[in-house]
């Protein structure tokens, strides 16, 4: 998939209801170098974002964009 072709996602914004099932757990060993995520949020990858997210309203609250690097 192209670059530019893929989801703008960013801080305070959501992730599409269809995308959902698409984002993947981050490797375990990744975890052990990331600060603990807030009570009730997850962290996973999609499409080159790594995101820290609510899997109830899928509000995005922490965003890596991992292309940029």
């Amino acid at each position: 998939m192209y670059r530019m072709h893929r989801n703008y996602l960013f801080i305070g914004g959501y992730i599409p209801e269809r995308l959902f099932d698409r984002i993947q757990p981050i490797p375990a060993g990744l975890m052990v170098d990331l600060p603990p995520v807030p009570p009730g949020y997850e962290i996973g990858y999609f499409d080159g974002y790594c995101l820290v997210y609510d899997p109830y309203s899928l509000e995005i609250i922490g965003l890596i964009d991992l292309y940029r690097y």
